[in-house]
C-alpha cells in the first residue's frame, strides 16, 4: 500500500505543478482578442501536455490506508478507518450517535 499511496501523491504534485499552465493556455485559447498565431502556439502546447498530470488521473484515496472505495470527501479517509477514528475519538466534529 506505500507504493500506492506514494505514486497518488507523486500524480497530485505533478497535476499541481501543471494545473496553472493549462488554466492559462486553455483562456489564452478562448480569448478571442489574442491574435490567431499565439492561440495556435497555446494551442499546440495544451496539447503536446502529459495527460498524467490531468486532474482526471486523479482518484480519491484514504491518506491512511491508501484505499480507494468510500473515501469521505470530508476527511480524506474511508469509511472503516473514519469509524474507528471516531470511535476513539480522534475525529474532532463527529460524534457516537445515541438512539
Amino acid at each position: 500500500m506505500k507504493y500506492i499511496i506514494s505514486k497518488d501523491n507523486i500524480k497530485r504534485r505533478r497535476f499541481k505543478s501543471k494545473e496553472l499552465n493549462c488554466l492559462l493556455y486553455k483562456y489564452i485559447i478562448q480569448n478571442l482578442n489574442i491574435e490567431s498565431n499565439i492561440r495556435n502556439f497555446s494551442m499546440f502546447k495544451l496539447m503536446k501536455a502529459n495527460n498524467k498530470s490531468s486532474i482526471t488521473m486523479l482518484n480519491n484515496r484514504c491518506t491512511l490506508t491508501g484505499t480507494s472505495k468510500s473515501v469521505s470527501r470530508e476527511f480524506g479517509i474511508s469509511r472503516v478507518k473514519l469509524r474507528e477514528l471516531s470511535l476513539a475519538g480522534c475525529v474532532t466534529g463527529v460524534v457516537k450517535s445515541t438512539w
